[in-house]
């Protein structure tokens, strides 16, 4: 009996241990799987395609375009901020909004709302400007950290139309 009592009591230890060992190993496993996944996760980006920095373009309708990656762009209206999806603020001759609490709304330059990649801005007068463009969320906040990217460029030769520059939402 007592050996009979000894296969028993090792078995139970064997048997135990295999348990926790798997456990453990389970647990560290599935740890790093959740954080390669999270490094794998990139952070929403925007680029601005075209126009390129330094460029040269004609005065009157400049085109900017943009790629972006890892964001979904939404209509705002009505929609409560969610991560991963928000919409574009383009901006001319503007500094770009840095305050998280605020809607990302420049004091001076002008500015568009949208969830097109690309936005024609008219009436562009010749000279040096600055063309950015910004990920917000659905509440018009800068995404935090900021995500945007600026160019400058130089208009040449005459903007037609009456050059007024006017703050649009499209």
């Amino acid at each position: 009996m007592t050996r009979l009592l000894r296969l028993l009591i090792f078995t139970l230890v064997i048997g135990c241990a295999t348990l926790f060992s798997g456990a453990v190993a389970q647990e560290y496993g599935s740890g790093m799987a959740a954080n390669q996944t999270a490094n794998q996760t990139a952070e929403a980006n925007v680029t601005i395609v075209e126009p390129m920095e330094g460029a040269n373009v004609t005065a009157g309708n400049v085109t900017v375009s943009v790629n972006v990656t890892n964001f979904t762009l939404v209509e705002p209206t009505g929609q409560p901020n969610a991560a991963g999806e928000g919409h574009l603020h383009y901006y001319l001759d503007a500094p770009v909004p840095t305050n998280e609490s605020a809607p990302a709304i420049p004091e001076t330059g002008g500015y568009v709302i949208s969830t097109n990649l690309s936005y024609t801005w008219e009436n562009v007068t010749a000279g040096e400007h600055n063309l950015s463009v910004q990920l917000v969320n659905n509440d018009h906040t800068p995404l935090i950290p900021l995500v945007f990217e600026t160019v400058n460029v130089t208009a040449e030769g005459n903007a037609t139309g009456n050059g007024t520059m006017a703050n649009i939402t499209a």
